[in-house]
Order: structure tokens, then C-alpha cells, then sequence
């Protein structure tokens, strides 16, 4: 019989409870560390799906998303018991943690061969050339050639596909506050943009894993113009690729290389991370405010240093908005191995 995690825990913690036993695991595989993946042929559905061996952020068991109906049966009892006033429907989402083996559907990009470019460059020659993921060594030496390669060999051609695996921590983030004050004397309105921590309704839960055809790292700095502009470009989570699934296909010459990914492909897995990881946020940095730019003349009883400091005020705003966003830009986190 085979138990879940969750399940080998609480057996133990009650036979311990009870007797003075001592327990110790002999002729058993060796371990599986956090994060490995083991892929599965959906016979039902013609898919391709991956159970991930349970790993944890923080202390909290990684879940993933999915509708009840497709849920283990174990985990659609232990949540209709502890939670016996909701009605769960077929689609209702859930996160099912990773100790309740859950499977999530993998999903494909191509490439080499026929796969799609990712991108055009110039050639140096006033010509323009496509760009395409490079094909890692390995799977060269099997068969599969690089993107746009041109008259390959039929009879040693295959085809490739890659699915990543990514972790989904959820954290505070900046959102823009954009506020408006009368503008004095002269009538008008005063713009004032101001960065505010937020924090999402989701900030208890778990991280999740989620599959993705293609996983693009964000960019570690906003641009000069994301600053000009005062643009935020911050995200409520922060992500760390696990691990890639290549699905690679049987020769094409066998006429089993179709474009359909299916139980005749060849699956591996490259890993990114082994171990379970402990993550924080960065610190909230209180906000520095600038003078402001005052000219006091005395004109007109007054009236003239309204207008003056109404002029003034709009550079006012925009220098205290380039310290905030140079300040607080982003809360993005780090994870690191415990």
C-alpha cells in the first residue's frame, strides 16, 4: 500500500504516541529528493501529465491548482470533511498539495526542426535572420537538428518538445497610488504618484507549481523609460523554474513523429533545484520625502509666489516620484536552499 506523506506523519506520530517503538526502513529505494519529477501517460485523456515529489517554501508543502473533479479521491474527501458547509462543484478550483499526488498537465513548445523562431536579428549583411532556442547537445547526438537547419536526415531526424516547471511564490507588491490637490489660488489640480505596498488576498497560501510551454525570467531592473514614465512593473509572486520536461520523438522516417505528442515519445527531465527552500521578500524601504522647490518673493501681496510655487509644484511631484520609484521599484524576493 502506498501513503502519502501527510498520511506516513501522522501514523507514526500516533504509534510513537502510544508505544515505545523505534522505527527503521530497510530494503526501500533510496529517496527521492524535493522537486524530482516523475512523468505519466494519461491513457483517459491522451495526455502527458507529471506527480512532483512533495517539496516546501517556508515550511508550507507546494500545492497545485486544478478543478475539484480532477483532484486524488483522498484529497476531494479530506476537503469536503473540512469543509462540510461549501459545495464543491466539478470545476470549483482547488489547490491540492504535492503530498496527495496530484498530477499537473504538461504543456508543449517545439524545438529545432520545424519549431517556430523566437525571434529576428539582424545579419550584418542588411538581411534579416531568425532566431531560434538552441538545442541542448544531448538530444543533438540522438537526432534532433537546430531550428531552421536546412535538408536534415530523414532517416535520424526528431522531433523535440520542452515543457517547464515553475514554482509560484505569492508576496507584497507596489502598486502605483495616484492622487489630485486642488491647485490653489490659480485653480487647477496637483498630480501626486505615490508607491504603496500591497498585499494579495492569497498571501497565507502556499506557493504553487504550475506548467508552462515556455518560462521567461523577469527582467531584474525597470528600464529608463518604465522610470520616465512612472510605470510599475512589479508582481504580486515570484517565480523559480524547477525543472524542463523534453518529450522527444521516435526517428520521423518511422512515421511516429507526428506533430501529436504522445505515449511513443521518450521523456526526460533537466532539474534546476533538488532541495526544499526558505524565501522572503525585500524590506519595505520608508519613504525619503524631498523638499520642495519654494520661491518666496512677496509680489503682489502673495499672489505672486502662488503662481510661482504652482509652476514649481508639478517638478516638485515629478522629482518626488523618481525617488520613490528609485527607492521602491520592487519587492521581489530570493528564494534560497534551507
Amino acid at each position: 500500500m502506498r501513503l502519502t506523506a501527510r498520511q506516513w506523519n501522522e501514523a507514526m506520530r500516533d504509534i510513537t504516541s502510544r508505544y515505545p517503538l523505534s522505527v527503521k526502513i530497510e530494503n526501500s529505494n533510496p529517496p527521492l529528493h524535493a522537486w524530482s519529477i516523475e512523468t505519466l501517460w494519461d491513457k483517459t485523456r491522451k495526455k502527458w501529465t507529471a506527480m512532483i515529489t512533495p517539496g516546501s517554501v517556508n515550511c508550507k508543502i507546494a500545492s497545485i491548482p486544478m478543478p475539484f473533479e480532477r483532484a486524488p479521491q483522498s484529497f476531494q474527501d479530506y476537503i469536503k470533511t473540512a469543509n462540510p458547509d461549501k459545495n464543491y462543484t466539478p470545476a470549483t478550483l482547488v489547490k491540492v498539495p504535492l503530498d496527495y499526488e496530484p498530477v499537473v498537465d504538461l504543456a508543449w513548445r517545439e524545438i529545432g526542426g520545424s519549431a517556430s523562431p523566437e525571434s529576428t536579428t539582424a545579419d550584418g549583411n542588411d538581411g534579416i535572420k531568425n532566431v531560434y532556442e538552441t538545442v541542448p547537445s544531448y538530444f543533438k547526438k540522438r537526432g534532433v537538428v537546430d531550428g531552421g537547419s536546412q535538408n536534415p536526415d530523414p532517416a535520424t531526424q526528431r522531433r523535440l518538445y520542452a515543457c517547464d516547471l515553475v514554482l509560484s511564490m505569492p508576496r507584497p507588491y507596489l502598486v502605483n497610488e495616484i492622487s489630485a490637490f486642488p491647485g490653489g489660488a490659480l485653480g487647477g489640480s496637483i498630480i501626486s504618484v505615490d508607491a504603496k505596498p500591497t498585499t494579495p488576498p492569497d498571501i497565507s497560501e502556499p506557493p504553487t507549481v504550475y506548467a508552462t510551454s515556455k518560462y521567461v525570467v523577469p527582467a531584474i531592473q525597470n528600464s529608463f523609460s518604465d522610470i520616465f514614465f512612472q510605470r510599475f512593473l512589479d508582481e504580486p509572486k515570484d517565480d523559480l523554474h524547477l525543472s524542463t520536461v523534453y518529450a522527444l520523438s521516435q526517428p520521423i522516417s518511422s512515421g511516429l513523429a507526428s506533430g501529436q505528442i504522445d505515449s511513443s515519445y521518450e521523456l526526460d527531465t533537466r532539474y534546476y533545484c533538488h532541495y526544499n527552500l526558505a524565501h522572503a521578500t525585500q524590506r519595505v524601504v520608508p519613504r525619503t520625502v524631498t523638499p520642495p522647490l519654494r520661491l518666496v518673493t512677496g509680489l503682489g501681496a502673495g499672489l505672486g509666489d502662488a503662481m510661482y510655487n504652482l509652476i514649481l509644484s508639478a517638478a516638485n511631484d515629478f522629482a518626488q516620484s523618481v525617488v520613490d520609484l528609485f527607492n521602491q521599484r520592487s519587492l521581489r524576493g530570493m528564494f534560497w536552499v534551507v
